[in-house]
């Protein structure tokens, strides 16, 4: 969700950076804050410079005692500080505006004292206080245990309470030690504020600061907390954080029907994610979310940090930047900036090791050393020899950061594509590139645009990816990517007085968006078209009711929705207009009051309307004149079968419900019957804990990326439903879940297709079960399938198509020649070099074999096969079904203890429907331990060398040679070269002169010595508690074997075929079979030169080999020498022609040449 971009800036702090306590962001500015004890510097994150700085005086330190807390105002027009004997100062900051616009990027100015002017002056106690921000009013918290509530304004606000008065509280470990509170979150959304004390407990004031009159306060104890260090609330998705003394950072959520707030997550860094996790990163230093709360910032005390999503997914870790230093540096004093664009932070190195001895590590120490030698020397950063600091060093950082769109405009088109925005460009990946780009697309937004509306708070992006639009402090712009122009405001006043909430959305060529107008006073829906010039007179205009704020908009067909501050979603009928085509009529539709469910409306992280239907299916029929026609009812309108709610991650689902109205012909009784036919029913909770929902289903004019018009529906079953109606929910580190439909299933598949008949000794009775199942009843019974993502990767699309997700990879560099400190030069500065770069690449995880694994699991086998039909035409199908034979192989055969009820039969019966089961297999076993094969080829049935043979019965030779590495090892050493030159027999015939050269090394690197150091009877007994062979692919089919590790010798009998003993042993009760195989037509004169050498028993293959690889090299060339010429001699001068010239090696004497020059030498040396 958040990804580093670029280099992180180095500011100049214009104070002690070893005193700073705070650093503090405002809500909606764009300045922050940095304090000392005795300093105050203001610094714009725009141009990340100072603008302000005052040092209070000698005096006034004397007196009232250093700063010792501090506090900026949501909108950064006042700085409250408190000191160590209990005095508050309220500074005003003066109109910042007309600073910002002299401000050039260009040049840095000198903070400036004017801007602060002192206006209240309170002592709130005697002893030292704290201050904490909770919305208009602050609540200073003396050592004493009193809580004192001020206004900005510095009047008070109600009476003074205290922690005394809590009885929970006074019986504590050590009654004589006075409780106080060291830190107050405010939390409206849990209806309250939740307070950290210094006794360990952690309590929620409910209602506090509800009325000025309150002097008793109602808390709620938060249970099993541990040893608590700080605490972080996030109001969107009320979830409260708290971190511990043992480096672990604890997610509570509140439940609504109980009200008890209980463990969900616990955060930890693991040896999975980084091999520093064993060391001691220490406590929890510091915690903040995210302004739009998807992400959570993490510090520890002694070194490292970290960013994690709201349900507890690892984002990003400081603690994997092995080659830097950059893992051994603290960060503290963090904060969040303007719209979560950057991150500001205290970063402390207390033992940073010399650059010189990273850059050994990276091999480039003596080009350092030569560069940088003569620029430290003489720094008080370094000793001579570039070793260690001679002192603590701490530098005021500023990490700029991309974040994607859909945290803050949610619109199903966005969901389509890879959005992700800065502060002033737009990086976009179009989701007809989302599996052929590992770049992505930058659009740097125009300044005379973003100069004046920094920065950018909305993107929407229409559902082909060719329009782009976007709205900053004013206005908005949108971009053509096929003529790449923007398009702006001809107007200026007309671009000032419009003010986006809510989001924008496309509607074919138009743009919808709510807004706010300063001329009127009044929330608006408006849609531009961008055909036109962006002018108001190219608008159509709809009034929101009075006294409300659009929070959330999207669209479906021809409805544009958006939810307002007061729980209702608003839902306007969209057509064009027939007399003006730049024009669009904007009508009223339907009005849903969602007051039941949304309390509180800013939590509302999704709302769309959908086509997905439940587990019951809606019957739109009357009961009292007959049924309704499509043709009177608007398309978009008769296609809405639920609406969708993702209210602080629990998704509901309210459906529709059936139309009790009867149909009439008259246009306004038509309306009304629509309008009756929209209503929904109970709302339904679908999942909990969900960040991002996608699905086709919310949009009707989405092109059919999962249709598959050329597989025809086997059974009459659609193949396509299952990604047409499925509902994907990601939920963090539990993982994705598909709320997957489930059609109904013929009788006659559901018995025929049922793979649970394989884990059951009573498949008769399981299978007349499954008939009766719940499946075959419904049209769309749905289930819910969950399973983890590995790694560190979000996802942020999913091409339903070919059943991928897409995310962004965050890929950190480093440079030894570039210094990034801002403002000035700083002969120190090459230290940040340290720091990384960073860049985003385009991941991409394929989930079908998840699925399918969880529908087998299920018993779901007929499903998972109808998936695997829709999806076999992807030409990466056979590398998913491997994906889901090893998974579960690991799972089933690295286990200690047997698996009860194994999944393992059903997954090798579900792939042998597949025509390319055998290569399935066969690359499957190669990428796995040889310790596994007995449990893989037990559920087979087969041992390779009898999947050797299968693929030599149906021509799959190349196949046939991936085995050949597998019988290395399962195989005594002569039946593996019996099957070598059984293949190198069959090659020739089929002319298939690839293989051919790779089986000849593979035979010619035969090391003879082997064969009679080998017990045979033991070899097979102890096949696989031998010594392994490891071998390495050819890359001719990513399936032949190197021949310079294998070991291979063969057998050929004057007959023309072979028996063909399958390997079931104790497995099966199958007996050997007899197969017939065509063999290539050799002399009787060159069998019996070249079989001389091989002698065999009817006991076991004896092989008197040649002293050296080279006779046996020499004997096959021998070999193929006396067939080229009676090839020739017969008359079948192509196969001879073709023999020649594609082994050039073996008939010219071990040298390379030309194909024309090889068939000429042979000629004149043979003929």
């Amino acid at each position: 969700m958040y990804y580093f971009v670029g280099w992180p800036s180095v500011l100049e702090s214009y104070c002690k950076l070893d005193e700073i306590f705070a650093v503090c962001s405002s809500e909606d500015g764009e300045t922050f804050i940095v304090c000392t004890s005795t300093d105050v510097v203001v610094f714009h994150i725009k141009f990340l410079c100072a603008i302000g700085h005052f040092s209070r005086s000698n005096t006034c330190l004397k007196e009232n005692g250093l700063t010792s807390s501090a506090i900026l105002r949501w909108d950064s027009s006042r700085i409250l500080l408190c000191t160590e004997k209990g005095i508050v100062f309220i500074y005003a900051v003066e109109d910042l505006q007309f600073l910002y616009e002299s401000l050039d990027s260009d040049s840095v100015p000198s903070p400036s004292m004017e801007i602060f002017s002192l206006i209240h002056t309170i002592r709130v106690s005697d002893c030292k206080c704290s201050v904490f921000s909770l919305g208009e009013f602050v609540v200073v918290a003396s050592e004493k245990g009193d809580l004192i509530r001020i206004r900005w304004d510095g009047s008070y606000y109600g009476e003074s309470v205290n922690l005394k008065s809590i009885s929970s509280l006074r019986g504590d470990r050590n009654s004589e030690v006075q409780v106080y509170c060291k830190a107050i979150e405010w939390a409206p959304t849990f209806g309250g504020a939740f307070a950290l004390f210094s006794s360990g407990h952690i309590a929620l004031f409910v209602s506090f600061g509800s009325g000025e009159n309150q002097t008793c306060i109602e808390k709620v104890l938060i249970e099993n907390v541990g040893h608590p260090t700080c605490t972080a609330v996030n109001n969107r998705f009320r979830v409260l954080a708290v971190g511990t003394e043992s480096s672990e950072v604890l997610l509570y959520k509140m439940d609504d029907t109980s009200g008890a707030i209980q463990i969900q997550h616990t955060l930890r860094i693991s040896g999975r994610e980084s091999s520093y996790a064993t060391q001691n990163v220490g406590s929890v230093s510091e915690i903040i979310w995210s302004p739009d709360g998807y992400t959570l910032a993490v510090a520890w005390m002694q070194s490292g940090w970290s960013l994690w999503s709201v349900f507890g997914a690892l984002l990003y870790t400081s603690l994997n930047e092995h080659v830097s230093q950059f893992s051994e540096m603290r960060i503290s004093n963090m904060s969040w900036a303007y719209h979560g664009y950057n991150i500001v932070g205290l970063v402390t190195s207390n033992n940073l090791t010399g650059i010189a001895k990273v850059a050994s590590t990276d091999s480039v120490e003596e080009e350092f050393t030569s560069k940088y030698a003569s620029k430290v020397e003489g720094s008080l950063l370094f000793s001579d020899r570039l070793d260690y600091p001679a002192q603590k060093t701490s530098y005021l950082v500023v990490f700029h950061l991309a974040r994607s769109s859909i945290s803050a405009n949610p619109t199903s088109d966005n969901h389509l594509h890879i959005v992700l925005q800065t502060a002033d460009r737009i990086i976009l990946v179009n989701r007809d590139q989302l599996t052929s780009r590992i770049q992505t697309q930058n659009i740097t937004v125009p300044k005379p645009y973003i100069n004046s509306n920094w920065p950018v708070r909305y993107v929407a992006v229409s559902t082909d990816g060719k329009r782009i639009a976007v709205s900053g402090r004013n206005g908005f712009i949108h971009y053509n990517c096929v003529s790449q122009r923007w398009h702006v405001f001809g107007n200026i006043k007309q671009e000032n007085s419009l003010h986006v909430f809510g989001g924008l959305v496309w509607w074919k060529q138009y743009i919808c968006l709510t807004c706010f107008t300063e001329n009127y006073g009044s929330s608006e829906v408006r849609v531009y078209s961008s055909n036109h010039k962006l002018d108001n007179q190219f608008c159509s205009v709809r009034n929101l009711p009075l006294l409300t704020l659009p929070v959330i908009v999207d669209n479906f067909e021809n409805l544009f929705l958006t939810l307002t501050n007061d729980g209702c979603l608003q839902i306007f009928s969209l057509s064009e207009s027939l007399s003006s085509k730049s024009s669009v009529i904007i009508s009223p539709f339907w009005t849903i009051n969602l007051t039941n469910i949304v309390v509180f409306p800013a939590c509302v992280v999704r709302i769309c309307l959908t086509t997905l239907k439940g587990n019951v299916s809606v019957n739109h029929t009357t009961t009292s004149a007959g049924s309704y026609s499509s043709n009177n009812f608007d398309p978009g309108l008769y296609s809405i079968e639920s609406l969708i709610l993702n209210y602080s991650g629990d998704v509901f689902m309210l459906q529709r419900s059936a139309v009790n109205a009867s149909p009439s012909n008259d246009s306004e009784t038509s309306v009304q019957s629509s309008l009756q036919s929209l209503s929904f029913g109970t709302p339904v909770l679908v999942a909990s804990e969900v960040e991002i929902l996608w699905s086709t289903s919310c949009s009707t004019s989405f092109p059919s990326q999962v249709s598959n018009h050329h597989l025809p529906s086997p059974n009459g079953i659609d193949i396509n439903v299952y990604a047409k109606d499925s509902l994907w929910l990601y939920s963090g580190a539990a993982g994705l879940s598909v709320w997957l439909p489930l059609p109904r299933v013929p009788n006659s598949l559901a018995f025929n297709f049922n793979y649970g008949s394989i884990r059951s000794d009573t498949s008769h009775k399981v299978s007349r079960d499954h008939v009766s199942s719940p499946v075959s009843n419904f049209d769309h019974r749905r289930i819910m399938l969950s399973f983890e993502l590995g790694g560190d990767f979000y996802p942020l699309s999913i091409c339903f198509g070919d059943d991928l997700l897409v995310g962004i990879l965050n890929e950190f560099h480093y440079s030894w020649n570039k210094s990034i400190v801002h403002g000035r030069e700083n002969t120190s500065s090459d230290v940040f070099e340290l720091f990384p770069y960073g860049t985003l690449l385009i991941k991409i995880q394929v989930a079908l074999h998840q699925i399918i694994r969880q529908l087998l699991k299920k018993n779901l086998g007929i499903h998972a096969y109808q998936m695997g039909l829709a999806y076999q035409h992807l030409p990466y199908f056979p590398r998913t079904l491997e994906l889901l034979l090893y998974e579960v192989l690991e799972v089933e055969a690295a286990s200690k203890v047997p698996t009860p009820d194994p999944l393992l039969p059903q997954v090798v019966s579900f792939i042998q429907e597949f025509p390319n089961s055998l290569e399935i297999l066969a690359n499957c076993s190669r990428k796995t331990d040889v310790t596994w094969w007995p449990h893989l080829f037990m559920t087979v049935g087969r041992k390779p060398k009898d999947l050797f043979e299968l693929c030599l019965e149906n021509n799959k030779l190349e196949t046939a040679a991936s085995y050949l590495i597998l019988l290395q090892t399962s195989e005594p050493l002569t039946v593996s070269c019996e099957c070598a030159l059984t293949l190198f027999q069959a090659s020739l015939q089929s002319l298939k002169w690839d293989l051919i050269r790779d089986l000849l090394r593979f035979l010619c690197a035969i090391d003879p010595t082997e064969y009679n150091s080998v017990d045979e009877h033991k070899t097979k007994k102890h096949c696989n508690k031998s010594n392994i062979l490891h071998l390495s692919p050819y890359n001719h089919t990513n399936d032949l074997p190197n021949p310079d590790n294998d070991h291979l010798q063969s057998k050929i009998t004057s007959e023309k075929s072979i028996h063909k003993i399958v390997w079931y042993g104790e497995m099966s009760k199958y007996r050997p079979t007899r197969v017939t195989l065509k063999l290539l037509d050799f002399a009787s004169d060159q069998l019996e030169d070249f079989s001389g050498t091989i002698k065999v028993t009817s006991d076991s293959l004896m092989i008197d080999s040649p002293k050296s690889s080279s006779d046996l090299r020499t004997q096959l060339g021998q070999l193929l020498t006396k067939v080229a010429v009676d090839y020739f001699r017969q008359g079948y001068l192509k196969r001879a022609s073709q023999l020649i010239t594609n082994i050039p090696e073996i008939f010219n004497d071990g040298h390379l040449s030309c194909h024309t020059n090889a068939l000429q030498t042979w000629l004149n040396k043979n003929v």
